[in-house]
């Protein structure tokens, strides 16, 4: 934000406070020498002059004009094109500048905040020499550094009053209030509701999970039903929701563990100022919906064991969970915090659109946690064979197998997360040109090998296949092991300061790095599920409890992995200095100020 900066070292002025207080303004004095120039562009007047030379007769005038009535058909197209455009280019640069003026303010807060601050924490170095020497010499010092220029200049309160009266009159329509509630966005602070309803839907879980185990065990009517039939249908449906409430936990658990050590993720995943959401109201959500779940699941398993085996409403109940799942993520109402659920969809249309949108690191950072939910998308190409065929009414999968042509889908949504990883790492060399992008792009292809070949393993089960699935499995997880430990997270580094990890490390037990590259090298081996027989060694499991087992561990890696993704870039920030966002302005600043 500051890069246009002069630093000139003066007596008694700290270089970073110089820097920031005399940084070139030309920028934001170009803003408002625009935003004139904008107001009147947004609501274009079209009017028309008539120029009437001495000699020209009436009907000459006449016909001059309404001669604009009659334009060539594609010159009136083309000006309302142009019109269009300008519109849009207009509305595109105010946008671009109010996100200059709430990061520019929120950079002269941060530099406020930082002079006070170190006042403070002189005074309390000073307050503890004095315990320490048994000596006064604190208030001496203390005046001394009070008189300092980081203290005494209002240079930034003036700049800042600047900003506020500009943001109002050019951006808030002269509200004042409207205006510092874009600039000083309040936190959401975490309210005992939050709590209250988390602990309430806990309790719930708890209580109807233990329900559910009970009906499960005492109910007569469950083995006539088949259990076979129950692991190879609905049970797919409830575990890929688990799975996915499976995940919002960790990342609850990892909002939690980013705010107590002190990690800076709102700004690194880039979320508007006060919508980002707590580990709370995060925890909150997922319990809800763990108690929704489990509700579907003791009322289907209930219906299907006390009316007939070809009671058809029970079979709905999995369906309608799906859809009231769906249906909260997307849903345009003021519901469920919006503001959070449309960043979520926005990121994810950014993921589908990977080759022709620049990527961000929350795009990558989604990318990534989807490439860790293979088992969901492989049971969505169930589902969507399962209740389209008709199969849900008797609760068979026999249209649904692998002689069926629909299932071939199975290859298109096992390799969709890390294709589309793959299309954002070429996208990211495009812009970045950075060759590492390249390296990363192998990663994923790679990936996306071993996934095709296992998925025709799972189908075909030959010895040629298995050979084939654990050679290009063990391939991919090398690399895949290699890009966490050392990319990832920075780590196995041998002559930084702390031997085999990097030179800033976070935990004070650093222990616990060393533990973690284990925990993460042996979750890594969960495509061993795929094996057959594997399941076989521990018998009243099933091959789908083992596939639904194995993914949930590879979601819980996911989440682990998080922690330590999070906390590299934040070092890396800390290190560069980054504490607010480089935004582009909407004009050349080299060309006098013309509008881009």
């Amino acid at each position: 934000m500051f890069r246009n900066a002069p630093y000139k070292p003066e007596h008694r002025r700290s270089g970073y406070f110089n820097q920031a207080v005399n940084c070139d303004w030309s920028p934001f004095r170009s803003v408002m020498n625009h935003t004139a120039d904008f107001n009147s562009r947004s609501q274009p007047d079209v009017k028309l002059t008539i120029h009437k030379d001495e000699g020209e007769d009436e009907e000459s005038a006449q016909r001059s004009k309404f001669s604009y009535l009659f334009k060539e058909p594609k010159t009136v197209i083309q000006d309302m094109i142009d019109l269009s455009l300008s519109k849009k280019k207009i509305a595109t640069s105010e946008k671009m500048l109010r996100k200059a003026f709430v990061e520019f303010y929120r950079g002269l807060n941060l530099l406020k905040s930082y002079s006070s601050l170190n006042l403070v924490a002189f005074a309390k170095i000073m307050k503890k020499y004095d315990k320490a020497v048994k000596q006064r010499l604190g208030s001496v010092y203390l005046k001394e550094v009070e008189r300092s220029y980081f203290i005494t200049s209002n240079k930034i309160s003036k700049i800042m009053v600047r900003v506020e009266d500009i943001f109002t009159q050019s951006f808030s329509s002269q509200d004042r209030q409207k205006a510092m509630a874009q600039l000083r966005p309040q936190r959401q602070h975490s309210e005992h509701t939050t709590t209250f309803f988390f602990g309430l839907f806990s309790g719930i879980s708890m209580l109807l999970l233990a329900v559910f185990i009970v009906m499960l065990r005492a109910s007569p009517r469950v083995g006539r039903l088949g259990d076979v039939r129950y692991m190879n249908t609905v049970f797919y449906v409830f575990s890929s929701l688990a799975l996915v409430l499976l995940h919002l936990y960790l990342y609850g658990w990892n909002l939690y563990t980013w705010r107590q050590t002190r990690i800076n993720y709102p700004f690194i995943f880039e979320f508007k100022p006060g919508t980002e959401l707590g580990y709370r109201q995060v925890l909150c959500v997922a319990s809800g919906f763990t108690s929704l779940l489990l509700a579907a699941m003791n009322s289907h398993l209930y219906i299907s064991t006390k009316r007939a085996p070809r009671f058809k409403v029970s079979e709905i109940i999995p369906l309608a969970a799906v859809l009231i799942f769906v249906t909260a993520i997307f849903a345009p109402v003021n519901l469920l915090y919006r503001s959070a659920r449309r960043f979520f969809i926005r990121c994810f249309q950014h993921l589908i659109l990977a080759p022709f949108r620049r990527v961000v690191l929350a795009d990558f950072f989604l990318g990534d946690q989807l490439t860790s939910q293979v088992f969901l998308f492989r049971n969505i190409q169930f589902m969507l064979c399962y209740y389209s065929s008709s199969s849900f009414l008797d609760r068979v999968n026999d249209r649904c197998d692998t002689k069926n042509p629909f299932s071939q889908l199975v290859y298109v949504f096992s390799m969709m997360p890390y294709w589309w990883r793959f299309l954002q790492c070429l996208r990211r060399y495009r812009d970045e040109e950075d060759t590492d992008q390249l390296w990363n792009a192998g990663k994923y292809a790679s990936a996306l090998i071993a996934v095709l070949v296992k998925t025709r393993y799972v189908q075909r089960g030959t010895a040629i296949w298995l050979v084939l699935f654990i050679l290009f499995s063990c391939i991919a997880m090398l690399y895949q092991l290699y890009w966490d430990l050392v990319i990832d997270w920075g780590l196995l580094q041998p002559h930084s300061q702390n031997p085999w990890l990097r030179d800033q490390v976070i935990l004070k037990k650093k222990y616990l790095y060393f533990l973690s590259m284990i925990v993460n090298a042996v979750l890594r081996v969960a495509w061993l599920s795929s094996i057959q027989g594997f399941h076989r060694a521990i018998p009243g499991i099933g091959k789908p409890g083992w596939d639904a087992m194995f993914a949930a561990l590879e979601v819980i890696r996911r989440g682990h992995w998080n922690f330590y993704r999070l906390e590299n870039e934040h070092l890396n920030n800390v290190g560069k200095y980054r504490a607010v966002k480089s935004v582009p302005l909407p004009f050349d600043e080299s060309d006098g100020g013309t509008v881009l």
